[in-house]
């Protein structure tokens, strides 16, 4: 379906031009002495570019973009209107940053204390890899050390939030809403449908679809990591797991004599594998107007 899908590229070519306007730099933009800029660049009205930011060949910078000190962005990508990229943020080349989005903004990093929550400076980095899309007012956070990083031709959609210190992988695809906590690890190719929310220090690291409608994944048990480093009775998980849409059981292992909603009843569902379902992912989901209960 994909590939028929791509059919229609040249013939909405000749129609349409997404808006590109010409190199140079509006008389209205703030441009610091000590950054660098390649050729053909164009920086649009209001934009504030600060000290020693490096601008790559053909870099677009549209009406309102704030970067701050330091910053680098890679040939060719565009920073679509009022998007901000904090301090020290590495964008790779050929990326897309729609607007209101902002890349390396401080990740939430409060401690609780005797007397009340103190604030934890987040000195790290964020880097986003080449040709990465992310949609409309995004955030992407910088951890506290270290860095947070976003692998190369990954997209994803509008309202999506990275967490500080999270690593990205390769070719991912997140679509609305999706939020990751601090820390959490996803694979390459790991495909999240909208509003799915994974807690932190949480790793994926194989291939994975998660597509639960209306929820949130808030555990995920056992921890994906790879097909060597897991039990014998559970690598099997490394084929995606696929749910009934009718009550979210797990095909592989549910029977029609079972039921979610009667396991969440009884109190027989937990965190760990059923012995009499080996195979089973389990995962504890929260859904709307549902009890919290395992699968």
């Amino acid at each position: 379906a994909g590939d028929q899908l791509l059919l229609l590229r040249p013939a909405i070519a000749l129609f349409y031009r997404p808006f590109a306007p010409a190199p140079g730099i509006h008389p209205s933009a703030v441009i610091d002495p000590s950054a660098r800029l390649g050729a053909e660049v164009s920086v649009g009205a209001n934009a504030v570019i600060h000290t020693d930011v490096k601008l790559g060949e053909g870099v677009c910078v549209h009406a309102n973009v704030v970067i701050y000190p330091e910053a680098q962005i890679g040939d060719r990508s565009i920073l679509y209107a009022n998007c901000v990229i904090y301090e020290r943020s590495q964008i790779g080349a050929n990326c897309v940053i729609h607007s209101g989005t902002a890349i390396g903004s401080e990740g939430f990093g409060f401690v609780p204390t005797a007397t009340g929550w103190e604030k934890m400076e987040q000195s790290g980095y964020t880097v986003i890899e080449d040709s990465v899309e992310i949609g409309s007012n995004s955030t992407v956070d910088r951890p506290a050390v270290g860095e947070t990083r976003i692998g190369r031709n990954t997209k994803l959609d509008n309202m999506v939030h990275i967490g500080h210190g999270c690593q990205v992988g390769e070719a991912v695809v997140m679509a609305a809403q999706v939020a990751l906590a601090g820390g959490v690890t996803i694979g390459d190719r790991v495909v999240l449908s909208g509003q799915v929310g994974i807690v932190n220090q949480v790793t994926m690291a194989i291939a994975l679809l998660l597509g639960l409608s209306l929820a949130s994944l808030v555990t995920l048990i056992p921890i994906l990591s790879s097909p060597a480093t897991l039990p014998s009775r559970t690598r099997s998980i490394c084929e995606p797991p696929r749910f009934t849409s009718a009550c979210l059981k797990c095909t592989r292992c549910s029977d029609s004599s079972s039921s979610l909603d009667d396991e969440s009843e009884s109190g027989t569902g937990g965190s760990e594998h059923r012995s009499d379902r080996p195979n089973c992912l389990s995962l504890k989901v929260t859904l709307v107007f549902k009890p919290t209960f395992y699968l």
